[in-house]
């Protein structure tokens, strides 16, 4: 490992690229000021009992330099307020004086508005929540929203320089590819590695303690909050549905909630492997998003004598986890059809919240087809499957036979369309091109 001094100047040297400049914080904060002015304006207009509240990286002071600026606006109910009566309100708000957004469905409808001509591009997210005084309380955990601003605040402010750990925290995850609490990522929410890092005191204790945590057996739980008295009693008083991830992050403004229930196992490991080769070799490339090199790929295929293929998957659902998880979805499907004809050296996916993914195939056909037949005991099905497949074995008392295949990556792709053409609009996909 490293000497850490080595490390600590190299993580100096990161902060400097990832965090605002003065300027640019400037132009970002006054865009929100912006925004927040004209959704005040009009929500009373019309007359909704109802207030506003900054939350997210912009309000905790953690946002570091991104192409493009999620920015997280809570509009705070009154909690005598239904949940049809609130769909109902904040579809009132989806025109304001210079932007226009869309509604996005949730388990709450929030609007979306998206400013393409401002540092970068910066996306409001405008989301209803209930005001509420005790987290218990809450409808939805988009009602603790406020409760999590404060817990980070008050961390920050006993430790100031967590706000630049937490800012590594999220440039380093963001980059491994395990940030973010979507179906398609299954990785570490914002306010996850928030807490992670506070708990953990700096960025560099954290990803330790992560790349330590690699090898041991039981799944790791942790309790920033000190809201139970073991390790056994988290496990045994939160519900089941809670203790699916690999880590439990007891949420220290709610007890019953696992803060990093959508972590999944294998983004885990994935995450464990990258702090662990960053330990090893530290380099500033750790910290900067990798992106898909097409004529990398390509050189790579042709170096090996292996086909390259970019399939681009087109969906009709909505931009965001839901089109993301279905083109995930119809990606694993896609490969496990291509690997009976394939096989596959290298495979990656890539979404960007869009309605569109490409995927990136490396292949080597098989040149032969292993078709599963009959088990033995059924002797008229074994006749009828040796009468049409001459060159055919036995194996585990099951008949097989294999089949000479002459298929390229582009007539599989055009068969698989035509063969599948209702099982993709059921999941949403309406094109697949071959590029």
């Amino acid at each position: 490992m490293a000497r850490k001094k080595e490390i600590k100047e190299l993580l100096n040297r990161v902060l400097n690229d990832i965090k605002l400049s003065e300027k640019e914080e400037e132009d970002l904060y006054s865009k929100v000021e912006e925004f927040l002015s004209k959704l005040k304006d009009k929500i009373k207009k019309e007359k909704f009992k109802a207030d506003v509240f900054l939350g997210g990286s912009v309000a905790k002071k953690t946002l570091i330099k991104k192409h493009d600026y999620d920015v997280d606006i809570f509009v705070r109910f009154n909690k005598k307020t239904k949940e049809d009566e609130i769909n109902n309100l904040i579809k009132k708000l989806v025109v304001l004086d210079g932007f226009r957004g869309e509604i996005v469905k949730g388990s709450r409808d929030y609007i979306r508005f998206r400013d393409t001509e401002h540092a970068g591009k910066m996306i409001f997210e405008v989301v209803p929540i209930i005001k509420i005084t005790m987290p218990k309380n809450a409808r939805n955990v988009t009602d603790l929203s406020v409760f999590h601003v404060n817990s980070i605040e008050k961390c920050i402010k006993k430790n100031k320089k967590l706000s630049d750990d937490i800012k590594l925290a999220k440039a380093f995850i963001y980059a491994s590819g395990c940030y973010g609490a979507e179906s398609y990522i299954m990785g570490f929410s914002g306010y996850g590695i928030e807490l992670l890092t506070c708990y953990y005191k700096n960025f560099l204790k954290f990803i330790e303690s992560m790349a330590e945590s690699k090898d041991r057996k039981e799944r790791l739980v942790i309790d920033p909050g000190k809201h139970y008295k073991s390790r056994k009693e988290v496990l045994e008083s939160m519900n089941e549905a809670k203790l699916s991830s690999p880590i439990v992050l007891v949420d220290p403004t709610f007890k019953e909630r696992n803060a990093l229930a959508a972590l999944s196992e294998m983004t885990l490991k994935k995450f464990q492997d990258y702090c662990k080769k960053f330990l090893k070799n530290p380099k500033e490339d750790f910290f900067k998003p990798k992106k898909i090199d097409e004529e990398e790929l390509k050189k790579k295929a042709r170096q090996k004598g292996l086909e390259y293929a970019k399939i681009k998957a087109i969906t009709n659902k909505q931009a965001g986890d839901i089109a993301g998880s279905k083109l995930l979805k119809f990606f694993r499907y896609l490969t496990r059809g291509l690997e009976r004809y394939f096989e596959i050296s290298e495979k990656k996916f890539e979404y960007s919240g869009e309605d569109y993914a490409n995927f990136y195939f490396m292949l080597k056909s098989r040149k032969e087809l292993l078709i599963k037949g009959p088990p033995i005991i059924s002797k008229e099905n074994v006749e009828k499957f040796k009468a049409k497949h001459k060159e055919n074995f036995v194996k585990e008392e099951r008949v097989y036979a294999k089949e000479s295949i002459e298929l390229s990556p582009s007539q599989f792709f055009m068969n698989f369309q035509n063969e599948n053409k209702k099982f993709m609009l059921d999941m949403g996909i309406i094109k697949i091109n071959l590029e």
